[in-house]
């Protein structure tokens, strides 16, 4: 990359200069120390970069001195400044940025960013600096939506929280780079000790007191030795510049002082005017440990300032002269936080403290909430803790499994679960139910996050025997029943295809959730019921159950968005199915607000899409669908594959890209009756009614077809027989009224001239075809498709045309001769009526084809 080259403006004559960039560009001191060691790892490119550090590691400085090396037509900086920042804040500052780099910006939000990225073209790096500024989730999933999309667009971003925590990215090639690294090292303490005038004989005694603390903290220290507090921090803002200052925020004056007072100089006498009231300034430890408790413990009753690099520098200082007092601080706080229901605080502490006891005590009491809101300090915990220090259960083996895969434990484990009766007993008898359920459910899950669905049904095959044990065993225990068993039961069931098996999970988890008044395990099974009956068309249960999931008493919890998520896709459902366009739209409008990243994901893509296809910009709606795979949940099982597979197929035929659907459909072997209407459903629209016809009786005689799919089977084969002048068409026609009922959605999915035609000859048809919300749909699909049908063969040598490669290299690539590629070029120009490359690659993207 070349070196950047803005109009820049220097101010002042400290030793340490500010300049102020272009807009879009960062604040940078100009005599910064070099970071050689750091910025070659910038360099590397990876698609996401993090600093992650307190304020006043010097992360800000970092990636402003990485930045002001790029070219700056390909690199953009963005810098959050307000706390809290909304979604619709930061993506106005991406187009500001865009605007003054000379973008024409159309469109704001997301596709600002997205328009410079679409097509061919060089990398661009986009910087967002404090990015956990922003209060909006969304804009985090957004940038990695990008990410993966857009293999051009690379991303360093800073912050101090788990913005960006890894769990999140795990697809994508990355890094972080913490406050240990951010650091200096003895080399650039040299450099900035030289920087701020300390002479170099020096430094080698200075650096045992300096060395990991933040740049602004060093400076200070070193400035007080000599100066007095005002004059010091007047001294540090000359020599370190607008950057770090921002970087360190405001109300550190007093902070600097007494962290200086407690680690180096003794300078006691300047304690008493930082504390509201007299204070002991001489009992280091008391002090330190009323400032942790205060900025850690309670928040909102602040009589201290205490920033965490502040206290960290302490921390550091003290554990050295009195590790047990910071241990027992540590340990008093992580009981602080988990009465606070601050569950992953607490692991953070208890981990720093070392108490493994206290680690898994509240991994195994609180393991739900842990497990699904903070990952990262889960992740930690399996990181720090020693080989066996946090036992060898079921569970923790599986934390430690979810993290770090090995094939070998996961098969023990998977071992572990017997399905003997008497040593299930056993097993039961050994643990109280709540801990049993959560080591049984965790296998569940983690099975399906590997893709193992074979595991995850041979433990849920053997649940019915340990909940029968435990009624036996513990009769009294409303948590015996284990609801969120049934509830994973029923979540593996689902991803495999067994619906009705789904059902009676999902139905006893509610049931027994009833009798001990768990309100959660109530409404998140009578929203999934609500939402699996809405998806397999069964209408009149799934607005049942969505009524009994409103009624559910409900403490809000962590899974509050997940719940709802699956309530709002089964209302979705409903909507579509009488072609209610305006409580569709309001479904998944609440939809997007909640944007769930769990095991619904692909349901909740398809609800999204019937309404994309019948009401909205389904251009538009792909787009989204394809880069909004959340990472973090399980791979879709085969079964959720092919629904992922139908979403697509629908949204590319009502753009008419009949091609697209095609090698869609042509790449999979599924005979799943989802994708077998599909096939018919392509055939109609493109001339084959005959080939129609039985793909539609295909579908509908499907023995798992689902009421939905057979409804559309039976439309499509009546249209089809009818194109064919078979005189069964009407009998077909006449039979799908009577299936749907108060069901419309499916006849919007053919041509409306056919509907007509066939409505003209079955009585007590026309009243369904008059209905104003069958006329308010329009055409959901083109009535005709044409398609350009390419072999195999021939999509692969297209797609190398389309990549640039040249005729020689495809035949190197594919192991042919360059007279086989030759034929299949020419051959690809014949079908799409080109010429030449620039055309055929032209027409293939007109038909989707690239």
């Amino acid at each position: 990359m070349s070196a950047a080259n803005p109009q820049r403006q220097v101010v002042g004559g400290s030793r340490l200069s500010i300049v102020i960039a272009d807009p879009g560009t960062p604040r940078l001191a100009g005599d910064v120390v070099p970071r050689s060691r750091l910025l070659d790892r910038l360099d590397r490119l990876l698609p996401l970069t993090v600093l992650r550090a307190p304020r006043g590691f010097g992360r800000t400085t970092l990636a402003a001195q990485w930045f002001a090396g790029l070219d700056p037509d390909q690199a953009l900086w963005v810098s959050i400044e307000d706390d809290r920042a909304s979604a619709a804040a930061f993506w106005d500052l991406v187009a500001d940025v865009l605007l003054a780099r000379g973008h024409d910006v159309a469109e704001r939000g997301p596709d600002a960013l997205r328009a410079l990225l679409e097509g061919p073209g060089h990398p661009w790096v986009l910087v967002v600096d404090d990015l956990d500024r922003v209060a909006d989730p969304e804009v985090v999933a957004t940038l990695l939506q990008l990410l993966r999309r857009y293999p051009r667009l690379h991303l360093l971003a800073t912050g101090s929280a788990d913005v960006l925590d890894h769990s999140s990215w795990l697809d994508l090639d990355g890094q972080v780079i913490g406050a240990e690294e951010l650091a200096f090292d003895a080399t650039e303490q040299k450099s900035v000790l030289a920087a701020l005038g300390v002479a170099v004989d020096d430094a080698d005694a200075l650096e045992s007191q300096l060395a990991g603390w933040p740049l602004a903290i060093r400076a200070f220290g070193l400035a007080l030795r000599t100066e007095e507090p005002d004059e010091a921090l007047h001294t540090v803002r000359d020599q370190l510049g607008a950057t770090v200052l921002t970087e360190l925020g405001s109300g550190l004056d007093a902070d600097l002082v007494l962290v200086t007072a407690l680690i180096g100089d003794a300078r006691h006498d300047q304690l008493g005017h930082l504390l509201d009231g007299p204070g002991r300034a001489h009992d280091v430890d008391r002090l330190v440990a009323r400032g942790l408790m205060v900025a850690e413990g309670e928040g909102s009753a602040r009589r201290l300032r205490w920033p965490g690099v502040v206290r960290d520098v302490v921390l550091t200082a003290w554990t050295k002269t009195a590790p047990g007092d910071v241990r027992r601080a540590r340990q008093e706080l992580a009981t602080r936080f988990e009465g606070l229901g601050e569950y992953g605080r607490a692991l953070e502490q208890a981990t720093a403290a070392e108490d493994w006891a206290v680690v898994r005590a509240l991994i195994e009491g609180h393991f739900s909430p842990v497990f699904m809101e903070h990952p990262e300090a889960l992740r930690a915990v399996v990181i720090a803790a020693p080989p066996g220090a946090l036992g060898d259960s079921i569970l923790i083996q599986a934390i430690q499994e979810t993290y770090f895969f090995d094939p070998v434990r996961a098969a023990g484990l998977r071992r572990r679960i017997p399905d003997e009766r008497d040593a299930v007993r056993a097993m039961v008898a050994e643990q109280r139910p709540a801990l049993l359920w959560d080591h049984l459910t965790i296998l569940m899950a983690l099975f399906r996050l590997r893709a193992d669905y074979a595991s995850a049904v041979d433990v849920a095959r053997k649940m019915p025997l340990f909940l029968s044990e435990a009624v036996e065993r513990y009769p009294d225990d409303p948590v015996a029943h284990g609801p969120g068993v049934s509830l994973q039961c029923g979540l593996t069931w689902l991803h495999v295809g067994d619906h009705r098996q789904a059902v009676a999970e999902f139905e006893r988890c509610y049931r027994h959730a009833e009798k001990g008044q768990v309100g959660h395990f109530q409404r998140d099974a009578a929203s999934k019921l609500a939402l699996l009956h809405g998806f397999l068309g069964e209408h009149p249960r799934s607005r049942a159950w969505a009524g009994r999931a409103e009624d559910a008493p409900f403490p809000r919890t962590w899974a509050t968005p997940f719940i709802n998520a699956g309530l709002a896709a089964g209302q979705v459902f409903n909507a579509v199915a009488a072609l209610d366009r305006e409580a569709a739209l309001a479904a998944v409008e609440e939809l997007e607000l909640l944007h769930p990243r769990d095991e619904l994901w692909v349901l909740l893509h398809y609800a999204r899409a019937k309404v994309a296809v019948l009401w909205g910009h389904p251009a538009a709606t792909l787009r989204e669908l394809e880069s909004a795979v959340p990472n973090g949940v399980p791979v879709p099982s085969p079964a959720m594959a092919d629904l992922l597979l139908a979403t697509r197929v629908d949204l590319n035929l009502a753009r008419g890209l009949g091609a697209r659907c095609a090698g869609l459909l042509e790449d999979s072997a599924s005979t799943s009756p989802l994708l077998q209407v599909r096939r018919a459903r392509l055939a109609l629209l493109t001339g084959d009614a005959a080939a129609a016809v039985g793909l539609a009786r295909a579908a509908a005689e499907h023995h798992h077809a689902a009421p939905s799919t057979d409804l559309e089977a039976l439309v499509v084969e009546a249209v089809a027989l009818h194109r064919l002048d078979d005189p069964n068409a009407t009998a077909r026609f006449a039979e799908a009224l009577a299936v749907a009922g108060r069901r419309s959605d499916a006849f919007a999915l053919v041509p409306r001239a056919d509907l007509d035609r066939l409505g003209a000859l079955v009585p007590g048809a026309q009243a369904m075809l008059d209905d104003p919300r069958l006329a308010g749909v329009g055409a959901a699909f083109p009535s005709e498709v044409s398609f350009t049908e390419l072999t195999q063969r021939e999509r692969v040598v297209l797609q190398h045309l389309a990549d640039g490669v040249t005729l020689q290299a495809i035949a190197h690539r594919e192991t042919v001769s360059i007279n086989t590629v030759k034929s299949q070029v020419l051959s690809i120009y014949r079908k799409l009526g080109a010429s030449d490359r620039k055309h055929a690659l032209e027409s293939a993207a007109r038909e989707g084809l690239i």
